[in-house]
């Protein structure tokens, strides 16, 4: 008797990886995303920078099921938070007074360029907590229009990064990917980020270039059609006070564990020198 049911198993865990790796436009399977929270950055982890968008199933899935580090910023429609916005480029572009539309697409998009406002300064802030920088292309190597964006601000700004396909980065985080692939790629992205390190260890002058780059936490943001501030610079204020919070209530619990500390030394001290006991 052949045991059929371990095979059909496989067959259906190979499928479920590999359909992450068709392109899926349909907006339903897309979720509004803002970049991991600061505090999940720090030296040695692996930050995806970049993502190519047309993988909407694959980014949701590893976003929910990993989850992975990113710096990346997803507004897929109307009801998240900055879309169709627009940031100007202040001293980036030649002229201050465009928005980052024109050094992205070369004209005005109706989805707006806020999001790009804001994974600059997700991006800068994983490289000072010294994260290693991953971007993912499509299967064949090509970036996504706004990829080109943030590559070229990558260069620009001389940060290292490490390059994987959307084929490799599915196989390196999804449980039932090939075995004998997943060794090869998690090999091959050990080298590649090991080579990023001392690549950018030579480069002294990127931190320097980082630490002077200022992208303000308010980013005063217009829209085409509503000249009032945009929502995204409530998203950017929101962003900071979360950051605040978590930094404030870590300090408090310090500060409590201190303050039991030294009543318990202090209680032991005094029972040690009591005379009645």
């Amino acid at each position: 008797m052949v045991n059929t049911k371990g095979n059909d198993q496989e067959k259906g865990h190979e499928e479920s990886w590999q359909t992450l790796l068709v392109e899926d436009h349909v907006g339903e399977k897309r979720i509004p995303f803002i970049g991991s929270f600061q505090g999940s950055f720090g030296r040695g982890i692996s930050v995806v920078a970049s993502f190519p968008g047309a993988y909407g199933s694959a980014w949701v899935y590893l976003t929910e099921a990993v989850p992975v580090h990113t710096s990346c910023i997803f507004l897929p429609d109307k009801h998240a938070p900055g879309y169709g916005e627009h940031c100007l480029t202040g001293n980036m572009g030649e002229n201050p007074n465009k928005c980052h539309c024109l050094l992205l697409y070369g004209k005005q998009q109706d989805f707006g360029c806020a999001w790009f406002q804001l994974w600059m300064r997700k991006t800068l802030q994983a490289v000072m907590k010294g994260c290693d920088v991953i971007v993912v292309t499509k299967r064949d190597g090509s970036l996504g229009t706004s990829q080109k964006g943030e590559v070229n601000f990558l260069e620009q700004i001389g940060i290292v990064y490490h390059t994987m396909n959307i084929e490799e980065f599915v196989i390196r985080y999804h449980p039932h990917a090939p075995v004998g692939r997943k060794t090869q790629v998690e090999n091959d992205l050990h080298n590649g980020l090991e080579r990023c390190r001392v690549s950018q260890a030579i480069n002294y002058l990127t931190l320097q270039k980082v630490r002077s780059f200022n992208v303000p936490w308010w980013a005063w943001c217009t829209s085409c059609s509503n000249p009032e501030p945009s929502r995204v610079a409530h998203l950017n204020l929101q962003l900071h006070l979360q950051y605040r919070y978590r930094l404030f209530v870590f300090v408090l619990l310090a500060f409590v564990v201190v303050i039991v500390v030294v009543v318990i030394m202090t209680s032991v001290m005094l029972a040690e020198t009591d005379p009645c006991t």
